[in-house]
């Protein structure tokens, strides 16, 4: 028999009141009791005390249950009542049950201990009973939500599954005073696997990614298998930068990772599409955003990552249309509005000064016309992959972190990828990607006409204000190149450079 732990009795005449209370006594031994002697008295005894069951006259001093019960039930949520009345009139039953009564007790029958305690444990059982089929039927429920909004091979979310995370009671996930990164992954050649390898082996392939996301995820992040061989990740309060340098390493720890089936292993990689947006303007476009991101990866070659802002400028620009200095300067005008202040002055003064200085060199070099040619324009487009770097990091004033540091670095690769795929001249896109680069990395064998950009970008890099640092003297800008002769810069380039500064 279900025994209540605490019962309040609300009944306004003492002696009814007190022959209740004897009979809960008798009936409930162990059971604490309280009492209450009209509506407010029972409201307030039942916020203050841990009350579990209440027995309460239909007619109070100063009200009727019918009054009462909901007061109650907003004190005491989910707990059992049972009217009790001298009279067990049709109406009187029918008032106390639609108010919210679980049962009804005729006075007399309520003074009896027997009587009493047979229909509050009735009560308490029908209560229990139907509680346990709620529980069963919630978790049934749950486990059909999970169903159809969960991917079954690999256990992520699929898209019904993002939508609920993000309409739904997770939406505060997106923290709206930071950023939100979407990120769309294909894995490569994933046809191929099914035909060579088989489609246990392809299924193997997935879960081989889902294991890596979980194990790289937050917990705040959303994952999900997008359809097909594509994946979705979701990343709230993280940075362009958090973001680009996530991808990089699931990238190569993902290519790194052999794949075994049936005494048979493989290798898989992957692409990868980043889109990073505030988190006040994020929305379903931005997966859109990132798949073109990922499909631009796809068309450079596979087995990398390809950001928004980067897809976003290739679009714009026309195939060849990089390939003379008048045509740069005509694509970056048209494109202004979309760079910050600081993207402006690294594709505008800073770069035409680094082309002209760098063809300076050249011609002190008796390199040939074609190659000042081609310096003159991989010097006025060298920084163009900083197109993709946001000003929050161009601009910082602060040392940079790991990942703002790999955003920068990154405008060397994404700047020659742009030059290879928009200027039909030769040699600007390797050009570019080698202006970072040491001499002691190459020695003697680097080309000279390679070896000119790097000492020209230090130079004009040298020569203005930036966030982190103030401009030099040329005085002191002579010596430090000349100092890192033979280490960083090639000594025949540094030569170059002093007298084409000795000149200016």
């Amino acid at each position: 028999m279900k025994v209540p732990k605490h019962i309040l009795i609300a009944e306004d005449e003492k002696f009814q009141r007190l022959k209740l209370r004897k009979a809960c006594t008798t009936a409930f031994p162990t059971t604490r009791i309280s009492t209450a002697s009209n509506s407010l008295e029972a409201i307030q005894t039942a916020s203050a005390e841990n009350i579990d069951f209440c027995l309460l006259d239909f007619n109070l001093g100063d009200g009727t249950a019918k009054d009462l019960i909901p007061k109650l039930s907003i004190a005491i949520p989910d707990c059992p009542m049972i009217v009790t009345s001298a009279s067990d009139t049709q109406d009187v039953v029918i008032e106390s049950i639609r108010a919210g009564s679980a049962d009804f007790i005729k006075k007399s029958d309520a003074f009896k201990p027997q009587k009493l305690a047979n229909q509050v444990s009735d009560v308490l059982e029908r209560i229990w009973l139907s509680q346990q089929e709620r529980r069963k039927l919630d978790r049934r429920l749950q486990k059909i939500r999970s169903t159809a909004s969960t991917d079954p091979l690999t256990g992520l979310l699929n898209r019904r599954g993002v939508d609920e995370r993000l309409n739904g009671a997770d939406r505060r996930t997106i923290d709206r005073r930071a950023q939100t990164a979407a990120i769309c992954i294909d894995i490569d050649h994933f046809k191929q696997v099914n035909d060579r390898h088989g489609h246990k082996a392809g299924d193997v392939a997935l879960g081989i990614v889902s294991r890596l996301l979980r194990r790289r995820a937050l917990n705040r992040d959303i994952l999900a298998r997008w359809g097909g061989e594509e994946f979705l990740v979701i990343k709230p309060s993280t940075t362009y930068a958090e973001a680009l340098l996530w991808c990089e390493r699931l990238r190569r720890e993902l290519s790194d990772t052999p794949i075994s089936v049936d005494d048979e292993s493989f290798f898989i990689t992957a692409s990868f599409g980043i889109c990073c947006v505030p988190s006040t303007e994020f929305n379903a476009s931005i997966f859109d955003r990132a798949d073109r991101a990922l499909y631009r990866a796809k068309e450079l070659g596979r087995n990398r990552c390809s950001t928004w802002a980067f897809s976003n400028f290739l679009d714009f620009v026309k195939p060849g249309e990089l390939s003379s200095l008048q045509a740069i300067e005509d694509v970056l005008s048209r494109y202004e509005k979309s760079l910050s202040d600081t993207q402006q002055e690294h594709l505008a003064p800073h770069s035409r000064a680094v082309g002209e200085l760098a063809d300076h060199i050249a011609k002190l070099l008796t390199l040939d016309d074609e190659a000042r040619q081609r310096i003159k324009v991989a010097g006025r487009l060298h920084d163009i992959g900083k197109v993709a770097v946001p000003e929050s990091v161009l601009a910082k004033p602060r040392s940079l972190t790991a990942a703002e540091y790999y955003a920068v670095m990154r405008h060397v690769r994404d700047g020659s990828d742009i030059a290879a795929e928009r200027c039909d001249l030769p040699e600007v896109a390797s050009l570019i990607e080698q202006h970072h680069d040491r001499f002691d990395q190459h020695g003697v064998r680097w080309l000279q006409e390679a070896s000119v950009l790097p000492v020209a970008d230090a130079i004009c890099t040298m020569q203005t204000d930036r966030p982190y640092q103030q401009r030099r003297t040329n005085d002191e800008i002579v010596e430090e190149i000349v100092t890192e002769a033979g280490m960083q810069f090639s000594p025949a380039a540094v030569i170059a450079a002093v007298r084409a500064m000795d000149a200016c």
